[in-house]
């Protein structure tokens, strides 16, 4: 077999398995089946095929196997981004026809002679570091936008209870927006754990370090009962994630 009905053969492979993925969430999220469910998979495997035919005019040659890996490490993340939020699939999927572009776009204006790409090797390296780092830079991250610190805590929970409505779900937020998660996590009914150990900032944007663990504690046990809840004693707590009780006389009160 060629190397390209090789990769034709593989990439009908990853279609079907994209179909049945998307087919799975879409049934477990509206209970129902439609052929809707598979519309996702066949977008997708189109996408693909038509990357085929590129490679097959531009580089007959080529390895039959880096497309086909692409297109299903693509499928899954976006298989996942969809049983959280269709809506960011959506949006994903577009940044997917645009990469899928850029590598026809590649590929046929080298198609002559890709060695030609040697000479900006390094210029591809910093590139791909910037684009690894890009999404910790001030402004880029969740911490530093409120609204999507709030949106990706629900998408979290919404994914949790879509497998287990009467899951036990405890917060544990880490770095500056720790507090603030925690206690959006507090009046959204869940359970929070705070502590040194998760961060050394009560603010996420002010530069104040918390002082000792307790402190931390309790800022956020005052939260707490302004809204209305109560602090689990730690026979409660360890019955809740299924600890066995303590013997009588060992239970100790714990910050």
């Amino acid at each position: 077999m060629s190397y390209r009905n090789r990769e034709l053969m593989s990439l009908l492979v990853v279609g079907l398995m994209t179909g049945f993925g998307f087919a799975s969430v879409y049934i477990a999220r509206q209970d129902v089946i439609s052929a809707s469910s598979l519309s996702y998979g066949i977008f997708f495997l189109c996408l693909y095929l038509a990357a085929h035919v590129v490679t097959r005019v531009t580089v007959p040659n080529a390895d039959p196997y880096v497309l086909p890996l692409g297109s299903l490490l693509t499928a899954i993340g976006v298989t996942e981004i969809y049983r959280i939020n269709p809506q960011d699939a959506l949006r994903q999927s577009v940044w997917i026809v645009i990469g899928l572009a850029a590598f026809t776009a590649t590929l046929f204006l080298l198609r002559h002679d890709y060695r030609k790409l040697e000479s900006y090797k390094y210029l591809c390296g910093v590139g791909s570091v910037v684009l690894l780092i890009l999404p910790a830079l001030p402004g880029c991250s969740p911490m530093h936008n409120p609204e999507q610190m709030a949106d990706g805590l629900l998408r979290m929970v919404r994914a949790i209870r879509d497998i287990d409505r009467d899951a036990f779900i405890l917060v544990c937020a880490a770095g500056r927006a720790s507090t603030y998660l925690a206690t959006f996590a507090v009046l959204l009914g869940l359970h929070v754990r705070v502590g040194m150990e998760d961060t050394l900032w009560p603010y996420p944007h002010r530069d104040d370090i918390i002082k000792r663990n307790v402190d931390h504690f309790l800022q956020m046990k005052s939260i707490a009962e302004l809204l209305g809840r109560e602090l689990m004693t730690p026979a409660e707590y360890r019955a809740a994630i299924g600890l066995p009780a303590r013997a009588a006389g060992q239970e100790k009160a714990r910050v």
